[in-house]
């Protein structure tokens, strides 16, 4: 199906698609695109699409609390929830009382079953799939935290220097360096009876690609760079930051296998039961200048934003659109193969890039916040730059919990150094400006 086809489906569906979130920064101009497409947010949103509830949630906490508080205080306001017709219900993240307050209360939940969303999400099951399908992995074992597991093994099979990651979490706040037996030791102390992935450290940079899962078939987006640990963004040293689709960084040899891989997940995510929208975050070896396997996050992403605007303005529907097909049970026949090929070729000239501030206080009040705004410049070509924000005065923001995020049509970071260029450091400089936070008393 081309760009409109898929489009006039979902219009001839006759269904109502809500996104709930923060704000509308992960579907930013969906509405634009997609008929009936609406969100549901805690801050802000395009005028004439956007719900918002009249209660106000104090404290930012988990983003499936966030989900579940939206849920529960759209329901108070059924005047709008009523006028919807038989409307599917997107998150970024849920669990089973999302699945529960959806259902009770006459919606779909556009996502899989959360009992096989949770199982794949457990970082240390998706290694066993990525294994499973032939994806090269890095050099790693599994410990449990509470057993006696000596230093020194993990030391000779692993070498000195340890990346440690949790079985849940997002964004780098459960994954940690480890470099000598202390750091090892206070690791075990503060996270008693888990089991945890030890791996092996590697020089690295960190990709991510959005796919779709359609029908059985596995639609592929464009992959995107990622930045990672940034200090003026995040407080976390492997915390996620930043993404821009990729420039030069690795060869079309290696994106091609890559875009293979994330087909034969995808693939196997299906015979599992799951279809739909997921991310797949893979690490390029410096040193072998190979791909390897990171994790798998079987939902929207945080590169969704990227992802559906890059395809939407190179003459592809958004792969949000395939997710909303799949999960309205749509029956027409998608050429994957085609579109495959056609984003791989495409790739090269799609140019989109985002950072992300988070809160680096233990835990603050938000006092003030910039107005959202565009900034254009013109010239030969112009550029759009997009400031958004993920909180307003009066929320308490938790440690390394997002701020606001910065989106623009032109790259912001150098991929080899992970260093932001003097346009991003400009822009930066005065969104955080317009920020104003008091530290809580803990």
């Amino acid at each position: 199906m081309s760009k409109n086809q898929v489009l006039d489906k979902i219009y001839q569906l006759n269904r109502h698609t809500l996104f709930f979130a923060n704000s509308d920064y992960l579907m930013f101009e969906m509405h634009k695109v997609i008929p009936d497409f609406h969100y549901v947010v805690l801050t802000e949103g395009p005028e004439g699409f956007s719900f918002r509830p009249t209660a106000q949630l104090a404290d930012l906490g988990s983003f499936t609390a966030i989900s579940n508080f939206l849920v529960e205080s759209s329901v108070k306001d059924q005047l709008w929830l009523s006028a919807l017709r038989n409307p599917l219900a997107l998150f970024l993240m849920y669990d089973q009382n999302t699945y529960h307050l959806v259902h009770r209360n006459g919606m779909t939940l556009g996502h899989c079953p959360p009992p096989l969303y949770h199982q794949i999400d457990n970082k240390i099951y998706a290694t066993q799939i990525a294994e499973r399908v032939g994806i090269p992995v890095v050099n790693y074992q599994i410990v449990q935290t509470s057993d006696n597991t000596r230093y020194e093994d993990l030391k000779r099979l692993l070498g000195t220097d340890w990346v440690v990651q949790f079985p849940y979490g997002c964004s780098g706040e459960t994954t940690f360096f480890v470099s000598n037996k202390e750091q090892w030791l206070t690791l075990r102390k503060k996270s008693p009876q888990q089991l945890v992935k030890v791996m092996q450290k590697i020089r690295s940079r960190s990709l991510a690609v959005d796919a779709c899962v359609c029908r059985g078939q596995t639609l592929v987006g464009p992959v995107v760079s990622e930045l990672i640990g940034h200090p003026a963004l995040t407080p976390f040293p492997l915390g996620w930051c930043g993404n821009q689709v990729i420039k030069n960084m690795v060869s079309i040899h290696e994106l091609r296998k890559l875009r293979i891989y994330v087909e034969s997940l995808g693939n196997h995510l299906n015979q599992l039961g799951f279809s739909g929208y997921f991310s797949v975050d893979f690490l390029y070896n410096l040193d072998t200048e190979m791909i390897v396997f990171g994790e798998i996050n079987p939902r929207i992403s945080g590169v969704a934003t990227i992802t559906n605007l890059a395809m939407s303005q190179h003459g592809f529907a958004p792969l949000i659109a395939y997710h909303i097909l799949s999960q309205m049970g749509s029956e027409d026949k998608v050429d994957v193969s085609t579109l495959n090929s056609e984003l791989a070729e495409e790739q090269s000239n799609m140019l989109w890039s985002q950072i992300i501030l988070k809160n680096q206080h233990q835990k603050a009040k938000v006092l003030q916040v910039p107005e959202r705004s565009i900034d254009k410049k013109t010239g030969t070509i112009q550029r759009k730059t997009y400031f958004i924000t993920e909180t307003k005065p009066g929320q308490n923001v938790q440690h390394g919990a997002e701020l606001g995020n910065i989106l623009s049509d032109r790259y912001l970071y150098n991929e080899d150094s992970q260093q932001l260029n003097l346009t991003a450091l400009e822009l930066l400089s005065n969104f955080q400006s317009r920020f104003s936070l008091e530290p809580c008393n803990q």
